[in-house]
């Protein structure tokens, strides 16, 4: 199978460099690998993670849906080793910034980044992606002069697009979302149609969905960039300031691949992708070359807007409105009442919202069809609505004693639990200096005495005079004992002597002090973290209690 590169690219964000992309891609014309991904700007170093993620898969594409996970796991690895030497040159260099990345680290926070990868075997293409960066297929004759949008991976219009896309993560506890495979089979043909590849970051996807939508040629535009950087990066200034359809001002990467004389459609799907999105993979799309340069889309006729009317009311009455405004309903009785009152409100909202009154026109068979289906939906969905009005009436007063009993006993709780502790996910404190750490609430067992810096940390949970706290500390291998008899495995003894909020080669002796967090009362157990980017150094968790007072 013949694969061309047309062009591969990326930029930066308007004001900034290519230093500060998130965006990466990669290419391995020997494996026929191709990849591309994006950072997320608020996570955690995205820029390592996002690069590892496509040279690890052009090297090593057999990711699958058994396997995922543990595909991830030597680049998440080689991405943690990395942010803490980046952290560590930071502190050397006397940079502001090793503070706040410092306690990142010390909590865990991961990179994120969208993922596709494509790799050609024989006459099947394997797709992985997770994410909102998007493949569009391209069917175009070899004189350029047609192109037809036949297929989109995973999203499929504008609308698709918002700000939690699936990602992978660099830590497995943040791995949330599942990644979606496809196998799809390359025909080859005796025509002269080409058939083209366009991977696109979301900032790029979004602004081609719009056009599409609009009934602009952008393919040819993109077609025409070739293997000029100089021409992408004109054209990606010229859509930021377009007066009409606009991209919005983020990283972009485009990748483009051409396969001559051939067909591509789907074979087989071997998951389904991330728990939000669409879950449809393969749709053609029927905009033609005509149709995008005839401007009489502009003045439809009666017919073709009401047979969109139909499609879009299909399309709404489908999809629940109750996913999107309701929680998610808890598997208590209390809760029950609620959620069959609101599902029946919706559905009623929903009917009267997408089934509107129509002006009478002209319709085709097809047409014709599709409405004595809609009818009979309708139908169904009135039964459907009495059963549950039904149901609602006779469980509403159950509910209502239900839930009178509960909010009296959590009241009658509320006042008898006034000591009780409060326990938390994320919230950060800092601590003052010349204070005491404890191993429990009462105060008695001191761990570290008295604190030479003032580090801020993750609480756990809070008391009404305590603060239960985590974080992370350093310790020179002369004082860790690996071989205690009371130690747990991942665990380690540390005799009684000075800890470190970040480890110091001997050759800066003079930063010592600066690292200092306090010394350690008596020998005590830690759990040991992975760490081996400073030599002679561990990595432990230390979690103990403070007082309220002891805090800035």
């Amino acid at each position: 199978m013949s694969i061309k590169i047309i062009f591969h690219g990326r930029t930066h964000k308007e004001n900034e460099s290519i230093n500060d992309c998130q965006d990466y891609f990669q290419v391995n014309p020997e494996n026929n690998c191709f990849a591309i991904t994006d950072g997320a700007s608020q996570s955690f170093y995205p820029s390592i993670w996002a690069e590892l993620l496509v040279n690890h898969f052009c090297q090593n594409p057999d990711i699958n849906p058994n396997n995922w996970t543990t595909w991830l796991q030597p680049i998440q690895e080689k991405w943690l080793l990395e942010v803490e030497k980046r952290i560590i040159k930071a502190k050397n260099e006397n940079s502001p910034v090793w503070v706040t990345n410092q306690n990142r680290l010390n909590f865990h926070e991961s990179a994120t980044s969208t993922f596709i990868g494509l790799q050609f075997i024989a006459d099947k293409l394997k797709l992985s992606l997770v994410g909102d960066s998007c493949l569009f297929i391209v069917e175009g004759d070899q004189s350029g002069n047609k192109y037809q949008l036949t297929a989109t991976y995973l999203l499929k219009a504008s609308k698709d697009f918002n700000d939690r896309p699936g990602y992978f993560a660099s830590y497995p506890k943040d791995n949330q979302f599942q990644p979606a495979f496809y196998q799809l089979s390359l025909n080859q043909t005796i025509s002269t149609n080409n058939t083209y590849l366009l991977l696109a970051t979301d900032a790029l996807a979004e602004y081609i969905f719009k056009c599409v939508e609009h009934r602009f040629n952008i393919f040819e535009t993109l077609l025409s960039i070739s293997a000029s950087q100089d021409k992408f990066e004109s054209f990606v200034t010229s859509a930021r300031n377009a007066q009409s359809i606009k991209m919005k001002n983020d990283d972009v990467t485009l990748l483009i691949l051409s396969i001559p004389n051939s067909i591509i459609y789907p074979s087989s799907l071997e998951t389904t992708h991330e728990k939000e999105g669409n879950t449809q993979p393969f749709q053609y799309l029927n905009y033609k070359q005509s149709e995008i340069e005839d401007n009489s889309y502009l003045e439809s006729t009666e017919t073709s807007k009401r047979h969109h009317e139909l499609s879009q009311d299909k399309t709404e009455c489908t999809t629940p409105i109750i996913n999107q405004n309701y929680p998610q309903i808890n598997a208590s009785f209390n809760n029950l009442i609620p959620h069959i009152w609101y599902r029946l409100i919706s559905s009623i909202l929903s009917h009267n919202i997408t089934h509107k009154s129509i002006t009478k026109v002209q319709i085709s068979n097809d047409e014709l069809v599709l409405r004595i289906n809609e009818l009979q939906e309708q139908n169904s969905s009135l039964k459907r609505q009495r059963i549950v009005f039904v149901l609602g009436i006779l469980l509403l007063p159950l509910w209502f004693f239900i839930h009178r009993t509960n909010t009296s006993n959590s009241d009658h709780n509320q006042i008898n639990t006034t000591t009780a502790s409060t326990k938390y996910v994320h919230k950060f404190i800092r601590m003052k200096e010349e204070i005491s750490i404890y191993k429990d609430q009462n105060f008695t067992d001191v761990i570290v005495q008295s604190l030479s810096n003032s580090p801020e940390v993750l609480i756990l949970e809070e008391g009404g005079t305590w603060i239960k706290f985590q974080t992370n500390f350093y310790a020179y291998t002369r004082i860790v004992d690996k071989s205690c008899e009371n130690c747990r495995k991942g665990e380690v003894k540390i005799n009684a002597d000075k800890i470190r909020l970040l480890p110091i080669p001997h050759t800066q002796k003079e930063d010592l002090d600066k690292t200092l967090l306090g010394k350690l009362e008596k020998p005590s157990i830690f759990e040991e973290i992975e760490f081996d980017a400073v030599k002679d150094w561990y990595k432990l968790r230390l979690e103990g209690y403070i007082k309220k007072k002891d805090i800035q």
